[in-house]
């Protein structure tokens, strides 16, 4: 479980960055490129939730087996994964500015 959340997080960091930096070479404003981050992060969140949701059983590293996947669970997974996933979202909104093209 813990490495598959490590790629979820990952996945959500390189895909708002790649949309941050994308929108910077654009010119775009602050606030329109913090939107866009901040629709990334939801995008994932949902994904992730959705993904848990199709899930029946999760592999239990302190007994070593399949437990049942119950609802509580399932918050708490999308919890620590929204947690998580607000980390890499101030590391994406302290990107610093690309250089300007040379003339």
């Amino acid at each position: 479980q813990a490495l598959f959340l490590q790629e979820v997080i990952r996945h959500f960091e390189y895909e708002a960055c790649e949309r941050s930096l994308r929108l910077m070479d654009r010119g775009v404003t602050a606030d329109v490129r913090l939107l866009e981050v901040i629709r990334c992060l939801v995008e994932n969140v949902e994904d992730y939730q959705t993904r848990l949701d199709a899930r029946e059983l999760l592999f239990d590293a302190s007994s070593k087996k399949l437990v049942p996947l119950d609802d509580g669970t399932r918050k708490r997974l999308s919890a620590e994964a929204l947690d998580a996933m607000e980390e890499g979202l101030l590391n994406v909104l302290r990107l610093p500015p690309p250089p300007p093209p040379p003339p």
